[in-house]
Protein backbone atom coordinates (compact mmCIF):
# COMPACT_ATOMS: atom_id res chain seq x y z
CA UNK A 1 0.00 0.00 0.00
CA UNK A 2 1.70 3.27 -0.60
CA UNK A 3 1.30 5.46 2.41
CA UNK A 4 1.53 8.72 -0.60
CA UNK A 5 -1.61 8.21 -1.67
CA UNK A 6 -4.68 9.52 1.23
CA UNK A 7 -8.40 9.24 0.20
CA UNK A 8 -10.82 12.09 1.35
CA UNK A 9 -13.36 11.56 3.33
CA UNK A 10 -16.35 12.29 1.16
CA UNK A 11 -17.73 10.42 -1.46
CA UNK A 12 -20.39 12.23 -3.90
CA UNK A 13 -22.57 11.44 -6.81
CA UNK A 14 -21.52 12.69 -10.07
CA UNK A 15 -24.92 12.54 -12.64
CA UNK A 16 -23.60 13.53 -16.08
CA UNK A 17 -21.05 10.36 -15.77
CA UNK A 18 -23.77 8.42 -13.20
CA UNK A 19 -21.17 7.46 -11.44
CA UNK A 20 -19.43 7.87 -7.50
CA UNK A 21 -16.37 9.69 -7.00
CA UNK A 22 -13.98 9.68 -4.45
CA UNK A 23 -11.00 11.96 -4.12
CA UNK A 24 -7.37 11.24 -3.53
CA UNK A 25 -4.35 13.08 -2.81
CA UNK A 26 -1.08 12.75 -3.94
CA UNK A 27 2.11 14.87 -3.07
CA UNK A 28 -0.99 17.64 -2.69
CA UNK A 29 -1.97 17.23 -6.12
CA UNK A 30 -6.09 16.68 -5.84
CA UNK A 31 -7.18 13.09 -7.88
CA UNK A 32 -10.54 12.35 -8.95
CA UNK A 33 -11.79 9.27 -8.96
CA UNK A 34 -15.08 7.93 -10.56
CA UNK A 35 -16.55 4.46 -10.29
CA UNK A 36 -19.80 4.06 -12.83
CA UNK A 37 -23.19 3.02 -11.44
CA UNK A 38 -22.67 0.16 -14.36
CA UNK A 39 -19.00 -0.94 -12.88
CA UNK A 40 -20.14 -0.88 -9.19
CA UNK A 41 -23.14 -3.17 -10.45
CA UNK A 42 -20.56 -5.57 -12.65
CA UNK A 43 -17.95 -6.11 -9.39
CA UNK A 44 -20.28 -6.55 -6.71
CA UNK A 45 -23.09 -8.27 -9.21
CA UNK A 46 -26.18 -6.18 -8.11
CA UNK A 47 -28.75 -4.70 -9.88
CA UNK A 48 -29.09 -1.28 -7.74
CA UNK A 49 -30.29 1.84 -10.14
CA UNK A 50 -30.06 4.62 -7.56
CA UNK A 51 -27.76 7.34 -6.19
CA UNK A 52 -28.78 6.64 -3.05
CA UNK A 53 -28.24 3.50 -3.60
CA UNK A 54 -24.22 4.06 -5.11
CA UNK A 55 -23.11 5.87 -2.23
CA UNK A 56 -24.52 3.60 0.04
CA UNK A 57 -22.42 0.95 -1.50
CA UNK A 58 -19.18 3.14 -2.22
CA UNK A 59 -19.30 3.73 1.86
CA UNK A 60 -19.40 0.09 2.43
CA UNK A 61 -16.73 -0.97 -0.29
CA UNK A 62 -14.82 1.95 0.54
CA UNK A 63 -11.79 -0.13 1.49
CA UNK A 64 -11.94 -2.22 -1.64
CA UNK A 65 -12.98 1.16 -4.02
CA UNK A 66 -9.82 2.84 -2.75
CA UNK A 67 -7.78 -0.19 -3.67
CA UNK A 68 -8.54 -0.42 -6.81
CA UNK A 69 -7.88 3.59 -7.26
CA UNK A 70 -4.50 3.37 -5.70
CA UNK A 71 -3.62 0.71 -8.55
CA UNK A 72 -5.18 3.09 -11.10
CA UNK A 73 -3.34 6.30 -9.70
CA UNK A 74 0.04 4.23 -8.95
CA UNK A 75 -0.23 3.13 -13.25
CA UNK A 76 -0.79 6.90 -14.09
CA UNK A 77 -4.23 5.86 -15.54
CA UNK A 78 -5.70 9.64 -15.33
CA UNK A 79 -7.53 11.55 -18.59
CA UNK A 80 -6.27 14.51 -19.73
CA UNK A 81 -7.94 16.06 -16.45
CA UNK A 82 -6.34 13.91 -14.11
CA UNK A 83 -9.38 12.41 -13.40
CA UNK A 84 -9.21 8.36 -12.96
CA UNK A 85 -12.36 7.05 -14.01
CA UNK A 86 -13.39 3.28 -13.70
CA UNK A 87 -16.01 2.13 -16.39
Amino acid sequence: MNQSIIFIDDIEWAEQEQAVTLKAQLQGMLIPCKITLSKLNEIYQLSITTEKEALELAEHKRFDLENIFEELIEKEAMDEQGVVLFS
